[in-house]
């Protein structure tokens, strides 16, 4: 059977391992062998627990940094660690979210994407688009790709900024400020827009909004966002005034619909850019026919061939009156 220390000789061992002078009799002195003994092998306990966390917070930064652990110079046998990953997976699949089971560095992982994207390309079997997904999925979800876009998202704000600033003054400048106050074709047209552009502006309200405040824009209900403001057909000058004078986060928007709504918004606009840069863009999408002025056609004057008296000819006259004797 096991022997096990008394707390009355883990006391001795304690004092006279610290106090050697007081051991004088043979029982003292093995009192005091035990206790140094236990604090060697403490010692060597606190060493080990001090090594482990400072491995596993290597581990994780390890893992906020490069998305994997290498597998060959770290390995994770610490139960209660594993415990609480496949506890924290659990609760992954029960919300819905399939936990990623890869560990592979983020660069990896977009290599074995254009792999996969190449062989579907090649053949659209099961496979492979399985495949494709697994490595998409793993992507989208990675923290590196997130700082990715948000990147991107900053870098093509800064760069379309001031062009969404003066497409959204263009459309504050012909869009009458009172448009909210019993706006109708009539009225619009007495305030000095032709017609055409008049039954454009009543026809998609979304226009309206480049006079609104973003502060009142931000709690409109997701219905007329979707319904009253739709965006479809807007050309590439209303779009930017509409991105430009949205706010940068909505209220009452717990689902997160109405900045996907947003999303949409700036997703269009982006394709519409780029068409636009590779000169794809269609003429109406560029600027509607709507805002631009019609040119009269030409009217040429008759010219009268009969008439003999030379010094009232002008010079088209003249000309035509040769070619006429000509022919």
């Amino acid at each position: 059977m096991k022997d096990v220390e008394t707390y009355s000789n883990i006391a001795l061992g304690q004092i006279f391992s610290q106090n050697p002078n007081q051991a004088k009799t043979s029982n003292c002195l093995l009192h005091r062998r035990k206790g140094l003994n236990r604090e060697i092998h403490l010692e060597n306990l606190r060493k080990k627990k001090q090594a482990k966390e400072a491995k596993r917070g290597f581990q994780q930064k390890e893992i906020l940094k490069t998305g994997s652990i290498n597998s060959t110079s770290y390995v994770v046998n610490d139960e209660s660690l594993l415990e609480q990953i496949e506890v924290l997976k659990s609760q992954l699949n029960n919300a819905g979210i399939k936990p990623l089971s890869e560990m592979v560095t983020y660069e990896t992982a977009k290599e074995y994407l254009t792999k996969a994207l190449k062989n579907a390309s090649e053949s659209d079997s099961y496979e492979n688009i399985k495949e494709v997904e697994r490595w998409d999925e793993f992507i989208k979800n990675h923290p590196k790709y997130v700082e990715e876009e948000k990147e991107k998202e900053e870098a093509w704000k800064n760069e379309n900024f001031l062009k969404n600033i003066e497409a959204l003054e263009i459309q504050q400048k012909i869009i009458p400020k009172n448009i909210y106050s019993g706006a109708s074709v009539d009225i619009l047209m007495e305030k000095g827009l032709k017609k055409e552009l008049a039954v454009r502006l009543m026809r998609n309200r979304v226009l309206w909004l480049v006079h609104m405040d973003p502060n009142e824009i931000a709690p409109i209900h997701l219905a007329d966002l979707r319904f009253k403001y739709s965006f479809t057909g807007l050309d590439l000058i209303e779009m930017r005034a509409l991105y430009a004078c949205m706010p940068e986060k909505f209220e009452h928007d717990d689902t997160g619909e109405k900045m996907q709504w947003l999303s949409s918004v700036r997703e269009k606009l982006s394709d519409m850019i780029n068409q636009e840069k590779n000169n794809t863009l269609i003429a109406r999408l560029k600027r509607n026919s709507a805002y631009l002025e019609k040119k009269e056609p030409i009217k040429l004057k008759k010219i009268n061939l009969n008439n003999q008296n030379k010094n009232k000819l002008s010079f088209i006259e003249e000309l035509a009156l040769k070619r006429k004797k000509i022919e």
